[in-house]
């Protein structure tokens, strides 16, 4: 059977039509799942990249970071993140991250803070505003280096998605990964990076 262009062009129309309508039935809660979940593996491949930039400092001078004192740690549990980025130490090869010094614990990502601190996993804390005051490194907990993204404000169910792709379960005050929430939002970020020794 022979067509001509107009009828050709009818029936090409006629099946763009049917396929645009056959995707205009995917839902919004369907795509905004999909660019959430982009998000949150982006959040966790830019919070593993500072564990892996801490690890190459610890290979580069044999040495941890050094600890700063900072209040709102019951004990000294920040380190002094500003060595990734300039440093004297010997074997030092950085600057191992592409963020801006804020202060000696505190580095910028523009829109940002991090930081690095240790604290145990053997405690709740995290969620609710409760911080990692009570979660010292004390003699018997299992202690981690965590990776804190900071002065944040995000969807809690960006978090929550975060949190079942690490832990497989949705408690921002336990696992590997916990949030803590600000007035509205989810105001910081915590991911577990590195075991570390506990010499208490």
């Amino acid at each position: 059977m022979i067509f001509n262009k107009g009828a050709m062009f009818g029936l090409d129309a006629r099946i763009a039509l049917a396929i645009f309508g056959a995707l205009s039935v995917i839902s919004g809660a369907a795509l905004y799942s999909a660019v959430q979940d982009s998000q949150a593996t982006a959040l966790i491949t830019e919070m593993t990249e500072v564990g892996k930039a801490w690890e190459q400092y610890y290979l580069d001078t044999g040495e941890n970071l050094p600890v700063d004192k900072n209040p709102s740690c019951a004990v000294d549990c920040h380190y002094q993140s500003d060595k990734l980025i300039s440093s004297t130490k010997v074997g030092w090869k950085g600057p191992y991250l592409p963020y801006t010094i804020s202060t000696s614990w505190e580095l910028s990502a523009g829109d940002f803070n991090l930081g690095i601190i240790s604290a145990s996993t053997d405690v709740a804390w995290g969620d609710n505003g409760v911080k990692w005051a009570d979660s010292s490194c004390s003699t018997g907990r299992k202690c981690y280096n965590w990776v804190v993204f900071y002065n944040l404000s995000l969807d809690i169910s960006l978090a929550k998605k975060i949190d079942a792709k690490i832990d497989g379960t949705i408690d921002g005050s336990d696992g590997l990964f916990r949030w803590r929430n600000g007035a509205s939002s989810v105001d910081s970020l915590h991911l577990a990076t590195q075991v570390i020794p506990n010499n208490n």
